[in-house]
């Protein structure tokens, strides 16, 4: 597990890297999590759950996954992304809809790093039937 956001200059949607890296004169303002990436990276399998699926995990995923193209592809085959553990940004709007809803872009993410090679599983899924799992 690991904690975002200890930075209160810039915001941290990405668990991987703040949003805003350098001040408004270009100084640093803060940097990537290069240990927690390694760490990642050189496990043999990283699960990854949490809130919100349209927004922060997306944001933390994208980033893994930028890394991951950077290095070495085929290390997205050790991502499971538990997709029922996570949900959508959504808004309701006082009347059983919503006013805002991001579901269809967290599903667009879901699929975008199923084709780069992520696995998207169930919590209800036992581990030994996920694709790739070696126990």
């Amino acid at each position: 597990m690991e904690v975002k956001g200890g930075n209160p200059l810039t915001e941290n949607y990405s668990v991987l890297r703040p949003e805003v890296l350098t001040r408004h004169d270009g100084a640093p303002l803060a940097q990537r999590n290069a240990l927690f990436l390694k760490t990642l990276l050189s496990s043999d399998a990283v699960v990854i759950a949490g809130q919100a699926a349209s927004h922060c995990v997306k944001s933390s995923i994208d980033d893994l996954l930028g890394e991951i193209l950077a290095q070495d592809p085929a290390l997205a085959a050790k991502v499971y992304i538990l997709t029922d553990c996570m949900s959508a940004v959504t808004v309701p709007d006082g009347k059983g809809g919503f006013l805002a809803d991001f579901t269809p872009q967290a599903e667009d993410a879901f699929q975008r790093f199923a084709d780069a090679g992520m696995r998207l599983v169930r919590s209800t899924d036992p581990v030994e039937s996920w694709p790739g799992i070696k126990l």
